[in-house]
């Protein structure tokens, strides 16, 4: 399944900043984290082409990431209810 950004933003539910962002523990140097949930596509559903998470990232060479890149991952929204369930934040 290939997901262009359009495709997801329609589908977003929740989108809020992670990681050191979040948390206060940021400096000069801190990339930026995103967690996010969307509903899948029904279509991918019934035909079983849906995704648990899709991961975006700005820095695609492996390298560390530096203060400009920013990491998104999206949660389908029953994953994320079922590790909501279990605990997980």
């Amino acid at each position: 399944m290939s997901e262009n950004n359009e495709q997801l933003v329609e589908r977003l539910i929740f989108k809020c900043r992670f990681g050191s962002h979040l948390y206060g523990t940021n400096t000069p140097e801190s990339d930026l984290d995103y967690k996010a949930v969307y509903m899948e596509n029904i279509d991918h559903i019934i035909l079983g082409t849906d995704k648990r998470s899709i991961q975006k990232n700005t820095n695609n060479d492996r390298s560390r990431n530096s203060a400009e890149d920013v990491d998104v991952e999206y949660k389908e929204l029953r994953v994320f209810l079922q590790e909501a369930m279990a605990g997980q934040t």
